[in-house]
């Protein structure tokens, strides 16, 4: 009897260990799913810091081609502002018609005295027109 009763020992202890084997396989299974699902979220992670990357890429080369027009524009304009001072430097401006009489030796004192000399010059023909019948160009010395 005491082998069976020993037997009825053993077979007890052996339901407690298989008992502990199946908790701690339902232990391992939730972690294995925890662990999958947090693979899963890194990897949606990943591919949102790719995707950020790759749109940060594009905005980057996107700028540079815009740097690159910019530094286009900015030498045509540079060609052309050139241009414009050759064109200007080619017309004598009659400074020698706003004489001292529409403008004092110092400058002019109030818009009103500025406007007034800028019309008269305006008014004269242009240094470079020619004289009718032997009569000076108004401005012209």
């Amino acid at each position: 009897m005491e082998n069976a009763e020993h037997g009825v020992r053993l077979n007890g202890e052996v339901r407690a260990r298989f008992a502990e084997v199946g908790t701690l396989a339902v232990k391992n299974v939730a972690l294995v799913t925890d662990i999958a699902a947090a693979t899963e979220q890194q990897s949606d992670g990943l591919r949102q810091i790719t995707a950020a990357v790759d749109h940060m890429n594009a905005i980057t080369q996107r700028t540079a081609a815009d740097s690159e027009e910019s530094a286009a524009a900015a030498t045509e304009m540079a060609g052309q502002a050139a241009h414009m001072r050759e064109l200007v430097a080619s017309f004598t401006l009659a400074a020698s018609r706003w004489s001292a009489t529409a403008w004092p030796a110092d400058g002019p004192h109030d818009d009103d005295q500025a406007t007034g000399a800028l019309h008269a010059s305006l008014a004269a023909p242009p240094r470079w027109a020619a004289p009718t019948a032997g009569r000076r160009v108004a401005g012209t010395r």
